[in-house]
Order: structure tokens, then sequence, then C-alpha cells
């Protein structure tokens, strides 16, 4: 097959958006969309290769896996063996044995699959595991494992020809993914099924190019440069709320395409992408992709906060140097025949994967190692046990509308706490309050105290959003059959318009989100105090947008001042900003407990919201109360009292 150097230098283009956009580049907000672009890469050169050595009668399956084996796992390895140190030494057990499932989903080419069931690619948890991005090495490995075999079986039966079979699959794929991102967006963002037909569109350039007696296609000027703009559009316009990969994957992979198809070294986008600059970062492209995101991840770990936007891009800089370390020194020589044979490459690749399955099967098995040493004679199951999920009574009553003894303090509750996660995290706080309300826990993840309406998007799957628009209406249900129960406690992020959302009727509202949430709030507290009870919202905790949690048990761990991770009302996310003017416009319809009150305190001149009290932290993560951290707030402040008095004063006068 004849080398086209603008192929490479159209790697630069996929590869550096990625990095960037993982280093946190906001102009690159749609960065991730250059693992698409590689997908169209892969299936033009694997089906051109495929179907060139079919023409000559020299394929190999074997041959094939050797060629895969020696461009993939060498480096692969070894860039997993170099961080194994830094996850023993740095990571929380739950980190660590999470790590550990990694490491034998690596080499077993399954961390889509472990990855789709841990975390969406998008939340801020998915920056700090060291092998996320795998997730698409593994999909081009099962591609690899499958889609040879359905050429071979197509080319001796000849029951379709090439360009039926692929263009079918790939219609199918494409359709599944745009249902997928509809229901099921991790899913779909992860699987092969719903990413063969990027793949497809790849290889179906190559079934054309290697047609019976075709001829050359033409290179074009217009539609190479076309091409080249679609990625570019999608790589800057995009963001993580754009539905993917569904139909707005079209953009970026009939981009690609065009650039394969037109973009021939004769046309001025050929001429960019074949000069040494972007051919150079081309060649070392997979490799700068393998280092980049450990690199980044582990930075995370190390550092009390968010690290700065310098570090990231000396990061990126580091990543690209690696890259051409190992491309020198493990790419380029495990490629050559004379250094290694076949039987060394397969040998030494299953060693490798073999000692990795058993150090992950180690590391998961044992629980993360959770009583190794940290700092100043403490566990690395101290610093986990600060962080533990705060389900608020149960984890019973975390994932649907429940009746279950587990989420009630009494079987005659005076007070409902009804929300999200938001609201579970209060539990403790009213158990450990000196005023003693009964109360039950209504609440599920990520749907919000508000009838009618729910949020939608990554985070919340149309599918997920129906069921929370149910929740919300079995809530209001029930509490109009309750006589006991006098205050409604709504807790939340209260930071909607940050979605889109989704009513009751179906429809996706994008637009005047604001006013509509608000109509929303205020029929709600209408219909709660139709029923006689007082309704009373609970504002979340002040937040940066940084995992304030993990700064305290890392300053611990690194022996640095836990006051560090501490900040002051200005410094509070634009989310956490929108939440309280939220709850602010809402004041003359229904009171509120600001927690920023509670937890931003005046020392001397300078208010400052405390992250720790007492050597234990108030935050688990980016914004929930940690279980202690609760229970002090509740503790020091009697929240179930102020709130009580809070509702009964403002309800009285009205």
């Amino acid at each position: 097959m004849e080398y086209r150097r603008e192929i490479d230098g159209l790697r630069a283009v996929a590869v550096l958006p990625v990095i960037l956009f993982h280093a946190g580049v906001e102009l690159f907000s749609g960065g991730f969309v250059g693992v698409d672009v590689f997908f169209v890469i892969s299936g033009y050169l694997i089906t051109s290769i495929i179907l060139k050595e079919q023409q000559t009668g020299t394929f190999s399956l074997v041959r094939f896996y050797e060629r895969r084996a020696r461009r993939i796992l060498p480096a692969l390895f070894l860039v997993v063996f170099v961080f194994l140190p830094f996850a023993w030494i740095w990571l929380l057990p739950e980190d660590l044995k999470s790590f550990g499932k990694s490491l034998i989903a690596v080499p077993t080419f399954t961390s889509n699959i472990l990855f789709a069931r841990e975390s969406d690619y998008f939340a801020s948890a998915a920056e700090l595991k060291p092998l996320l991005h795998t997730w698409s090495l593994a999909v081009e490995e099962q591609f690899y494992v499958f889609f040879p075999i359905l050429l071979i079986l197509a080319h001796k039966w000849r029951v379709v020809s090439n360009g039926v079979l692929i263009a079918s699959i790939g219609i199918v794929s494409l359709s599944l993914a745009q249902w997928g991102v509809l229901t099921y967006p991790k899913i779909a963002f992860y699987f092969l099924p719903t990413r063969a037909w990027e793949l497809m569109i790849g290889a179906l350039i190559a079934v054309y190019v290697f047609r019976p007696n075709a001829k050359k296609v033409a290179s074009n000027e217009t539609l190479a440069a076309l091409g080249l703009v679609l990625i570019l559009i999608s790589v800057f316009a995009y963001t993580e709320t754009t539905p993917f990969p569904g139909l707005y994957a079209l953009v970026p992979t009939i981009g690609t395409g065009l650039v394969i198809l037109f973009a021939q070294a004769d046309t001025l986008v050929g001429r960019l992408l074949a000069t040494r600059a972007f051919v150079g970062l081309g060649l070392i492209s997979y490799s700068a992709y393998l280092w980049h995101h450990p690199l980044f991840a582990f930075a995370r770990h190390r550092s009390l906060d968010a690290p700065s936007l310098d570090l990231m891009m000396g990061l990126s800089a580091l990543s690209i140097f690696m890259a051409y370390i190992s491309w020198r020194f493990v790419e380029r020589p495990f490629r050559d025949k004379a250094k290694f044979t076949r039987r060394q490459i397969f040998i030494l690749s299953g060693a490798a994967s073999a000692a990795l399955i058993l150090v992950g099967i180690v590391l998961s098995s044992n629980d993360g190692f959770a009583n190794r040493p940290a700092a100043d004679n403490m566990a690395f199951s101290d610093l986990d046990r600060m962080l533990a999920p705060n389900h608020g009574l149960s984890p019973a009553c975390e994932h649907q509308f429940t009746l279950t003894d587990e989420c009630t303090t009494s079987p005659s509750p005076r007070m409902v706490l009804w929300g999200d996660s938001y609201a579970m995290h209060l539990a403790p706080a009213l158990e450990s309050s000196q005023t003693n309300v009964p109360f039950r826990q209504h609440t599920v993840s990520s749907c919000i105290p508000v009838g009618g309406l729910s949020i939608v998007g990554n985070v919340v799957s149309p599918a997920r959003a129906e069921r929370c628009l149910a929740q919300a209406s079995q809530v209001l249900d029930w509490l109009a059959t309750q006589n006991t129960v006098e205050y409604v406690v709504l807790a939340s992020p209260f930071a909607y318009i940050k979605f889109d959302l989704q009513a009751a009727d179906g429809d996706v509202i994008t637009e005047d989100k604001e006013k509509i949430v608000l109509d929303h709030l205020k029929a709600t507290i209408n219909l709660i105090r139709a029923n006689g009870q007082k309704p009373i919202f609970v504002a979340p905790p002040p937040n940066t947008g940084a995992d304030i949690g993990r700064c305290f048990t890392r300053a611990l761990l690194f022996a640095a001042d836990p006051q560090r991770c501490d900040f002051t009302p200005d410094e509070m996310s634009a989310e956490s900003q929108q939440a309280y003017r939220l709850m602010s416009q809402m004041s003359e319809h229904a009171p509120f407990i600001s927690l920023k009150n509670l937890i931003c305190l005046n020392e001397g001149s300078t208010e400052k919201c405390k992250v720790s009290v007492d050597g234990l932290p108030l935050y688990r993560d980016d914004g929930h109360l940690s279980i202690n951290g609760s229970s002090y707030i509740g503790e020091t402040n009697d929240l179930t009292g102020l709130i009580t008095t809070t509702a009964d004063a403002f309800w009285a006068s009205k």
C-alpha cells in the first residue's frame, strides 16, 4: 500500500485536540472527537491492508495479529508498568482497587466494558482514572478480532460484496448508536456495536479505493478543505453535553473520510498535513495518546486541588517528549522483524499480559491494600473512610421511590427529606441534631425535587429522566396521603439551568430554563402547601468545582496544611453561585437554609469556607458532605431545629 504522509499528519490533527481537551483547555471543548478521527483512520488502513493482501493472495490472519501486536502492545505495556509504582504510592484504596481492575481489562481488551460500568467519560471522577483512555484501544482490538474474519468469510462465500457488508454494518451500528445516546449514553459511548460505524466509514473508503479496475481517486481542494473544516468545527464547537456518538459524530467522521479521500499530496490540505511537524507528531501520536492521560490523572491525584493550566500544558509537552522516546526506543524496535521474531513477540506479549492480570487480581481482590501506611501513623484505609459514600439512612434509599423501613426513623415521620444525593447527605445532620424530629428519606441520585421536571443529558439519560419524573410524582402523591408530615425539606444542587430539562410531556427544554425551573418550583411548593405541610429548601454546600474532599485527604497524605483547601465565597463555582441566586429568587415563595452560612465563617477580616474541622473533612468530593461533615453540621448548628423554626416562622407570616 502506498505510503501517504498526509494520513500521518491527520493523526496529529486527531491526537493534539484529545490531549488539550484532557488538559482542560476550554478552547478544545470537543477535543474528544480526536478518538473518532482515529477510528476512521484505523478502519481505512486496516481494511486497505486486508484487501491488498487478499488481492495478492498473501493475507494471513496470524500475520495480521502479529502486526497488531507489534504496533500496539509494547508501548502500551511500557506505559502501564511505568505508572504502577505511582499507583501504589498515591492512590487511595478504592482508587487502587479500581486501578487493579483496569490492569486486568487492559491486556484482555475489555477496558471499554469496565469503564462503561464504572463512570461517565466526562465526569470529574473519570479524570482520576489513569487508564481510562484505553477504552478506545479495547474498541479497536475488538474490531481487529471480528472484522478480518468477516472479510475472510465474505471473500470466501461471496454472498455479498464487501461494500454492501460494510455499509450494512455501518447503518445498523449508527442506528444503534443514536438510539443508545438517547437511552443508555454511557454504553453507547464505550461499546464497539455503537462505535463500529465510525470504523466502517474508513473501511468503506478502503473498499471504494480498492474496488476492481478502480482509478485513483482524484484530489479535490474543496472537499479536502471541507473535511478538515468539519473536524475543526467539532473540535471547537462540541462540548461534553453534545450527544455522542450518535448523529453528531457524523461531522468529524465524515470530515475525516473526506480528508482521506481527497486530500492528496497535491492539495493545500494534503501539503499542510504532509509537513514535517504534522507528520512527526502523527508518527508518535499513538505513544502520545498512551502517555498523556496517566500523566494528567496522577498529577490530579498528587495535587491538592485542580492542577493549574500551566502544569497541564507542561505535562502535555512531557507526554509528547515521552512519546518520542517510546516511539524511538520501543515502538520502532519491536516492529523490526529482524530484532524480534513472531514467536518472541507473542511470548513477550503473553508474559506481560499475564503479569498485569496477576497484579490486577492481587490489587482488586485485596481491596486496594487499605492497610498500606500513608502518613503520620495513618493507613490509607483511614483516608478512604473519610471519603466513604454518604447514602443517608441506607443505600436502599438511593435508587428508587421506596417505603422501606430502612429509609425512615419512625413509622410516623413529621419531616420528609426529598431530593437527590444532595438530600441524602443531609440525613446524618438531621440524625445528629439536638432537636429530634422523625423523618423519612425520599431520595434518588440525580432526580431533582421538582414536580413535572427533570434534568436530562449526559448526566441523566432520557430513560432515567422518565424514572425521575415518575419518582417526583410518586413523592407528591404520597405526601398528599400523609397526616403526620409537617415539614418537607427539598435539597439539591439547584444548578439546573446548566442542563437541558425534560418536562412531563416529554418535551426537552433548552431555552428560558431559569424561568421554567422557577415556575415548576413554585408549583411544587403550592402542591405541598395544599396538603397543609411546610416546604423548605436547603441550599447546597458551597463548592469551587474542584474535589474538595480529596484535597483534604491528599493534604494529609502529602504532609501539607489542610487549610490550604479552604476557600473564600468569591471562589465558589459558577454552578454554586447560580444555585444561591435561584434560592434567593425563590425566597419570597418558600424559606431556605443556607449551608454556606454554616460552612463559611469569618476569620478576622476574611470569610473562609471551611473544608475540614478537627482533623476530619466536611466534604467527601466536589460538593457532597461527608458522613462526619454532615453529622458535625447537624450537631453544631442543630440543623433540624433550624429547619423547623425557620419553616414555622416563614409560613406563619403567610
